[in-house]
């Protein structure tokens, strides 16, 4: 799921500047672990907000909006976000993966 639709974030209501920022956002949120519970998402707005400052990036206000509302339990996202499962290692591609990579630097 995209922070946007997260957070219930109307696109269409925020300026270019604001839209452009969320691709920057989205990593910052995927960086964080995708969160899924309140307090986490709350930890990984402020974690936007303060990456986007040190980069000189302003943040849209919906995202401090947002931040408040889940501190102060006025706010939840509607949908129940479900913990991402951890990925499977598969073996036989991992070994795949390694003997392509050999054949490239040993040709």
């Amino acid at each position: 799921m995209s922070l946007q639709s997260i957070l219930e974030i109307f696109t269409e209501l925020l300026t270019d500047e604001e839209r452009n920022w969320f691709p920057f956002g989205n990593e910052v949120y995927k960086c964080c672990g995708s969160p899924s519970e309140r307090q986490q998402i709350a930890q990984a707005l402020e974690t936007m907000m303060a990456e986007s400052i040190r980069r000189k990036k302003r943040y849209p206000r919906i995202i401090f909006k947002r931040l408040k509302q889940l501190q102060k339990g006025e706010w939840a996202p509607a949908v129940q976000l479900q913990p991402r499962p951890e990925p499977q290692m598969n073996p036989a591609a991992v070994e795949r993966y390694w003997e392509r990579r050999r054949k490239r630097v040993a040709g």
